[in-house]
């Protein structure tokens, strides 16, 4: 099986890179194994308790990441 690997180095309200991120893992999953790694600003990506206005939650994306690859 190939294996997509997806890099996030910005943080997560720069911009929709992880929103984005998941949704190519999510469609990818189901032919290619997926690596996901956040580097830089990117760990940032999953941490509880970000609750912003506008933005989709990147902790609840990085949260769905994780299942997915698990199924």
């Amino acid at each position: 099986m190939k294996t997509l690997t997806i890099v996030l180095t910005d943080g997560p309200y720069i911009s929709e890179y992880a929103e984005i991120a998941y949704k190519l893992a999510e469609n990818a999953l189901k032919h290619y194994k997926v690596n996901i790694f956040m580097y830089l600003d990117g760990v940032h990506i999953p941490k509880r308790g970000q609750n912003p206005s506008v933005f989709t939650v990147p902790g609840s994306v990085a949260k769905n990441m994780a299942i997915l690859q698990n199924q």
